[in-house]
């Protein structure tokens, strides 16, 4: 396996989910003005419902944000849709997933995070949910994009199993798909070292025969890991009222300093794209916040860069351009 070479820069993103919780949050220009004053190498776009109301709207402001927008998440709900055993509210997914595919076109992303299966139904109904994403694929791959498949909470299985499962199914990176690790799911079903440390690497078949390839020839002996979601997890995700709690990294259980040498030292580059909370705040001071923690992610990568192994002589290190 190619080993990156330790100091080359590894990207630290930020999720505007993250921003959500500050005031008018939802709105694409309130939230692109949030983002001037986040200092991150990468944005993702979480896709609210409200863009579909004007997505040229939502497409001129994160354009002009003045950050690169790596990632587009699809809506959280749609894997509701895509395992729903009616027509019409899976064509209404996929309506709504080739929107946020759209606008990842218009700003530059070249990755789609995707919460495959979701509750109620979660992961008992896979089959549904296979079959309505797989002819939303040959689109993905004629974008030249890539959906990322995230590592969600499930109910029968483990995140890790069913995005292999999917991955096996759908034929990897070939077919368009590769992996968003997220950690502190990956911490509910106490597979954060599974998940990290090389377990869909065989599953990265490249057919280059296909006209698609602006990810995979980058990642061919590598992990699928396209993109990682970073919150920390004390085995508490739920307050006593049943809201979702979330913890900055650092303070929980998670072990951040060996998950980034694990990661980096498999060659990955990032993003690592914070996720932080969703409690709303009366103003945008709280900005800082989110900066001090970006500082805090970075220390740990650099660390990581330090130790990562260098390149064997004469190997060609992969590059992997978003």
């Amino acid at each position: 396996m190619n080993r990156r070479a330790s100091g080359q820069g590894t990207l630290v993103g930020v999720s505007t989910g993250s921003l959500a919780r500050y005031p008018n949050g939802g709105d694409p220009v309130v939230l692109a003005g949030y983002l001037s004053d986040i200092e991150a190498d990468a944005v993702e776009v979480l896709f609210y419902r409200g863009f579909h109301d004007d997505l040229e709207r939502t497409a001129r402001a994160f354009r002009s944000c003045g950050r690169p927008i790596r990632v587009v998440h699809a809506e959280k709900n749609l894997g509701t849709a895509f395992g729903s055993p009616d027509p019409a509210q899976v064509a209404d997914g996929q309506r709504r997933f080739l929107e946020a595919l759209w606008l990842a076109q218009q700003v530059g992303a070249q990755l789609v995070t995707l919460h495959l299966w979701d509750r109620p139904e979660s992961d008992r109904n896979l089959a549904r949910n296979f079959d309505a994403l797989e002819p939303l694929l040959p689109r993905v791959r004629d974008a030249g994009m890539t959906v990322g498949l995230e590592t969600i909470p499930c109910t029968v299985y483990n995140p890790v199993d069913n995005v292999r499962s999917a991955l096996a199914h759908f034929g990897g990176l070939a077919a368009g798909c590769a992996v968003t690790l997220d950690l502190e799911f990956l911490g509910w079903h106490d597979c954060v070292e599974r998940g990290v440390n090389g377990a869909f690497a065989d599953l990265a078949g490249n057919d280059t025969s296909l006209p698609y390839n602006p990810l995979a020839a980058a990642r061919e002996e590598q992990s699928m890991v396209l993109d990682v979601h970073v919150r920390d997890y004390d085995g508490q995700p739920f307050t006593a009222e049943g809201r979702r709690r979330y913890l900055d990294p650092g303070q929980g259980q998670l072990d951040f300093p060996a998950i980034f040498g694990a990661l980096v030292a498999d060659g990955f580059r990032g993003p690592f794209m914070y996720e932080g909370s969703h409690t709303p705040v009366s103003g945008a001071g709280g900005v800082s916040a989110i900066n001090a923690v970006l500082a805090n992610m970075r220390c740990w990568l650099a660390d990581a860069d330090r130790a990562a192994p260098p390149a064997a002589p004469g190997a060609t290190l992969p590059t992997v351009t978003f």
